[in-house]
């Protein structure tokens, strides 16, 4: 497998692992995560694709790495993980 194949497949796999180890336990919606960690997937390619026409790629994909961390905390904090009123 190609290495490039890797974060594709670590965003493809990370909803499953985590709907069958938490989701169980919780009252968690596996669906609002899973959507959360595709539009981190969406941040980190289109961040690489629109800064690889400004910048050497490799500054490109860390400025992703950031982009995709900032959509993941932010939609995981105040969608995935919200506190809920009783």
């Amino acid at each position: 497998m190609k290495p490039k194949c890797f974060a594709t497949l670590s965003y493809s796999v990370r909803p499953g692992v985590f709907v069958v180890c938490v989701c169980q336990y919780t009252r968690l919606q596996p669906a609002s995560f899973a959507i959360s960690q595709v539009a981190g997937l969406v941040a980190n390619t289109a961040t690489v694709f629109v800064a690889s026409y400004f910048m050497p790629v490799l500054l490109g994909k860390l400025l992703a790495i950031g982009a995709s961390f900032l959509v993941n905390f932010s939609l995981s904090h105040f969608v995935v993980f919200r506190k809920r009123s009783n």
